[in-house]
């Protein structure tokens, strides 16, 4: 197995879309869910799979794996690198998702580990070279990392689970555990709805005493999708245009026609601009300013500035640092 290190990542909306598409996957991002309610999981549909990221415990009863997985083409992989679930749980999902097209890479990956038993498939991710630095590329270069990144500032540690349907079948895929969860047979258009059920129930464990999970949504591509149904307005309201000569009811649905056309276009503005946002906080992800902190504080040393600016500011801040200019927090 490769000794190169896995760093933590965000458990953010525009970071997964990013490595998504940095992997080579084409038309899927990532939503983040504020309700695991019906209107507001039809709101992104189509849904390729969900995530849920909670705090872990160690399970009171062990829960029933499906053993005849492989025989029905689900890919499931152990996690044995650290800091490697938010990936794995992605890669859970792409990779049991034959409509998708997920590039290159990760088809010869699919291909390349059919038949391999699931804690070898999840040595095949850690030794991706591919996968690793698009998982480490949301890191600084030298960021200062805590001694155990798989814990929070409270030695918490946290993992994520991954939700997705295929072969009639909802799968629940954990890569702690030792094979998928088969939560039960739905089709297509309502599978949704017991996997947000098996992940209420999960919530619902440590809700008296923990809050703090997070939920997202591997769908189509909102840009892709915003595009087409604009597509299909155009061709729509030319078609009205030709018919609402001497028609008043053919005028009255062309001007509906083209205020949905406006709709549209100002959503996949949005869209974009959204996106642009999410690049822009990427780059400040993966850029080091340990460099730039350092030489503007050995300037400001320099000039005899910076012993005053640490006073004032641990005067401001209640005492919270030293007259000395170290900080007093360990």
């Amino acid at each position: 197995m490769s000794g190169e290190a896995w760093t933590t990542i965000e458990s953010d909306p525009g970071v997964f879309t990013e490595l998504i598409e940095r992997l080579g996957v084409k038309g899927v991002q990532v939503e983040e869910l504020y309700s695991l309610d019906a209107d507001s999981l039809q709101a992104f549909e189509p849904i390729y799979g969900l995530i849920f990221l909670f705090k872990w415990q160690a399970e009171p009863v062990a829960r029933p794996m499906y053993p005849e997985y492989e025989e029905r083409g689900i890919f499931f992989a152990k996690q044995v690198i650290n800091n490697a679930c938010a990936t794995q749980a992605i890669l859970s999902i792409l990779l049991n998702r034959p409509e998708l097209d997920i590039g290159e890479e990760l088809s010869q990956f699919r291909d390349f580990t059919a038949g391999f038993p699931a804690d070898l498939r999840g040595e095949a991710i850690g030794n991706s070279e591919t996968i690793r630095e698009v998982h480490n590329s949301f890191t600084a270069p030298h960021a200062l990392l805590p001694e155990n990144p798989e814990t929070d500032s409270e030695g918490e540690a946290f993992h994520f689970v991954a939700y997705t349907h295929r072969d009639g079948s909802i799968w629940e895929l954990d890569g702690l555990q030792p094979g998928p969860v088969c939560l039960g047979e739905a089709g297509q258009d309502e599978w949704t709805q017991t996997a947000a059920s098996a992940m209420k129930k999960r919530i619902a464990q440590h809700a008296s005493h923990d809050i703090k999970f997070n939920l997202l949504a591997v769908t189509k591509c909102r840009r892709t999708a915003l595009q087409d149904a604009l597509t299909d307005n155009w061709v729509r309201c030319a078609a009205l245009e030709e018919a609402a000569a001497g028609s008043s009811p053919a005028a009255q649905e062309l001007a509906a026609c083209r205020h949905e056309g406006a709709r549209l276009s100002a959503a996949l503005d949005a869209e974009c601009s959204r996106r642009a946002a999410w690049s822009d906080e990427n780059l400040r992800r993966r850029t080091d300013y340990v460099p730039a902190v350092f030489n503007l504080l050995t300037a400001l040393a320099a000039c005899g500035e910076l012993k005053g600016l640490v006073a004032a500011a641990a005067a401001a801040g209640g005492g919270g640092a030293s007259g000395n200019g170290e900080s007093s927090d360990t």
